[in-house]
């Protein structure tokens, strides 16, 4: 409080190896980290006299997961959130207070009996008293002896809140169990003899080998959420800590255990997007790098020979003729032949995870299916408002559930107004639609195709055919027609064709209410043509794409070794 220093003595180092490790990901951490408790004990130090010092104490949980010899032991606990128990209680209350995709597969995965959550569906939005709210919460108890323990101290805590709650619904009941019980954590009693702790832990400890991870600059030198409220000068003028004092502070702790030890390993991830922490330049005079090799078979067994569809190159016999082509396929094929063969030949369907109903993609269908409806009833609307209260009403029966993608509805709602203007102005000039999602077949170049047409037109026995598009038209130049791989209007008007004179070719723009024809039609028919004779060949080759940026969102670059 004086600001005086009031006895100073020399710190004698012992540390005798030291290494630092540039990782390329949090789980290579962990591979090192074992890496190095095995030298250590190689080095005739005991466990018990080995540590492993985690800034971010998230780390733990993903160490816990690699950690089959149980050799750690978790001075921190394991947090009582990631219970199964507590899994339990989070996903009906999060299903029951909004009902989506992600919360109803949630609730699946969880595997929790109908007849309980339907019992706090019963009860979710009134008051219980304290008799009913316990016999909902006992349902969740969990077997084991440890997450019991907790749960029922906490249950007894609780009992003596729920006279003063008797007013609140069950749902604001749950909720506030949830927050206790997330503040608590289960002992880590495996057994484990080298201590896992974070560095405010280790303040008055003295350990012979030392590994620290994480030692990233965005994590270390750790920021305080209190240091955004109040400026340096203020502090300074108010004689409270600063960030400097704060960053001093948490540099004492690091630097006052490395010279307590003889080893020391330090470890943290360095790409484009991470760098180490400006503590080693002071920390650390000398740098003695580790050098990884091999580290991945220390949490994974040995990888077999590559199987044939993570080589370059697959030959196979196969017979396009045979197949129905459509432009999605085509251009499935153009862009990655191995992707086609994954999705069309093995039939390997996409694992999707389930998406909120928020999803924009969703509002874009849902305003396809809107349109299909309106048009099948009317092929010809000539009032602007009727239009829009046709598509309003058709909108809200498919949204009824959901009050965010509602939300999004009345924002489209208010954008298609230049749609509907540009609507009633086609119908009196002639227009009528004469078909919607108008499904096609037909054949071209030998070959047998097929197209779902979003709208069809009429006006003087002369046709017109429209896409919808809800989002962002990519329209191709004069440079980049050579690398086209769409060519769903081609499709569409080689199918229509067949039976009438097509006049135009339209895309939809629903946001601006605007119809854009198809730029360099006639080029883009003979690309396709051009396109289509490299299907004629009946041994084809089923080769990555040379285009790796078409990997990084694909379904299946697990599968071909390119993850990003």
């Amino acid at each position: 409080s004086n600001l005086m220093i009031l006895d100073e003595c020399k710190f004698e180092s012992k540390l005798l190896e030291y290494e630092l490790f540039s990782a390329r990901n949090r789980v290579e951490q962990v591979a090192f980290a074992k890496k190095k408790v095995y030298d250590f004990l190689r080095a005739d130090i005991t466990p018990e006299h080995i540590a492993l010092i985690t800034p971010d104490e998230s780390f733990a949980t993903l160490l816990k997961s690699f950690d089959e010899e149980n050799n750690f032991n978790f001075a921190m606990g394991f947090p009582f959130a990631k219970s199964l128990s507590f899994k339990k209680i989070e996903a009906v209350f999060e299903y029951l207070k909004e009902k989506n995709y992600e919360n109803l597969y949630r609730l699946k995965r969880v595997d929790i009996q109908p007849d309980i959550v339907q019992k706090i569906e019963e009860n979710f939005g009134k008051p219980t008293n304290t008799l009913e709210t316990f016999e909902i919460l006992k349902s969740f108890i969990p077997s084991d002896v440890r997450e019991r323990e907790i749960f029922e101290q906490e249950l007894y805590l609780f009992e003596k809140l729920c006279d003063e709650l008797k007013n609140y619904p069950l749902r604001d009941k749950i909720h506030l169990f949830l927050s206790r019980l997330k503040s608590r954590t289960i002992d880590d009693t495996r057994g484990g003899k080298i201590t896992v702790m974070g560095v405010l832990e280790s303040r008055a400890c003295e350990f012979d080998a030392v590994i620290v991870v994480d030692f990233n600059e965005d994590i270390v030198p750790k920021r305080s959420p209190k240091d955004l409220f109040l400026s340096t000068a203020l502090r300074k003028r108010a004689k409270l800590p600063t960030r400097t004092d704060r960053e001093n502070l948490q540099k004492s702790y690091y630097h006052k255990l490395f010279k307590r030890s003889r080893y020391l390993a330090i470890s943290f991830v360095e790409d484009e997007l991470n760098q180490p922490s400006r503590f080693l330049d002071e920390l650390i005079i000398e740098q003695k790098r580790f050098l990884a090799n091999g580290l991945e078979s220390i949490l994974f067994a040995p990888s077999k020979q590559k199987r044939h569809y993570q080589q370059k190159d697959l030959f196979l016999e196969y017979d396009f003729s045979k197949t129905v082509l459509s432009s999605t396929k085509l251009k499935t094929y153009l862009e990655c032949k191995r992707k086609y063969y994954f999705k069309y030949i093995k039939m390997i369907k996409e694992a999707k995870i389930p998406k909120e109903e928020e999803d924009e993609k969703i509002v874009g269908s849902l305003l396809h299916e809107a349109l299909k409806d309106v048009f099948n009833f009317k092929h010809s609307v000539f009032s602007e408002r009727e239009l829009l209260d046709l598509l309003k009403n058709r909108l809200y029966e498919k949204t009824k559930e959901g009050s965010l993608l509602r939300l999004k509805v009345d924002i489209w709602l208010k954008k298609l107004t230049k749609f509907a203007q540009n609507e009633i102005s086609r119908f009196k000039k002639g227009y009528r639609v004469i078909a919607v999602e108008k499904e096609m077949f037909g054949s071209f170049e030998g070959f047998r195709i097929k197209g779902n047409i979003d709208r069809i037109d009429e006006k003087e026995d002369k046709l017109s055919v429209i896409d919808y598009k809800s989002g962002k038209i990519n329209f191709l130049t004069q440079k980049s027609i050579e690398k086209a791989v769409d060519f769903q209007l081609e499709f569409y008007y080689l199918l229509v064709s067949q039976k009438n004179e097509v006049e135009n070719l339209y895309y939809y723009d629903l946001k601006e209410g605007i119809l854009e024809e198809e730029r360099f039609f006639e080029q883009k028919l003979k690309l396709l043509q051009e396109k289509l004779k490299l299907l004629r060949d009946k041994k084809q080759n089923f080769t990555m794409t040379d285009e790796i940026k078409n990997c990084k969102y694909c379904a299946y670059a697990t599968i071909c070794a390119r993850e990003f």
